[in-house]
């Protein structure tokens, strides 16, 4: 299999796995954010984690800064991204955090570089 074909065919769970240990190896503090809805044992509410709507699958901080960043996954092939996420990423940059929409860890590498990241 070529590589080309390997990346285009990549699942969301890699792609997030490998932008993870590239944060992590480069410094950042970075963490997995899932979002869903969990039933309360004791009386069988519904409780929702994860933040907001939209909010990006990995989110953490750019030392030595203190900057914000936030990353949404997606699988290489087919994914499109809803508008809520789309939403918040947007608003991540516009507050001057970098966010970025990953199909490959290459996305967030430009990202960072873009962003002028030295390291210590």
């Amino acid at each position: 299999m070529r590589v080309k074909d390997y990346l285009a065919n990549t699942a969301e769970k890699d792609v997030k796995a490998t932008v993870l240990a590239y944060l992590k190896m480069r410094g950042f503090r970075a963490w997995n954010n899932p979002r869903g809805v969990a039933k309360m044992t004791n009386g069988g509410a519904f409780v929702r984690y994860g933040g907001p709507p939209g909010c990006a699958d990995i989110i953490g901080i750019m030392p030595p800064q203190g900057r914000f960043i936030a990353v949404e996954t997606k699988a290489a092939k087919n994914s499109k991204t809803a508008a809520a996420q789309q939403e918040f990423i947007d608003m991540v940059n516009e507050c001057g955090g970098i966010g970025v929409i990953a199909k490959s860890v290459e996305d967030v590498i430009n990202a960072v570089q873009a962003e002028r990241y030295e390291e210590n």
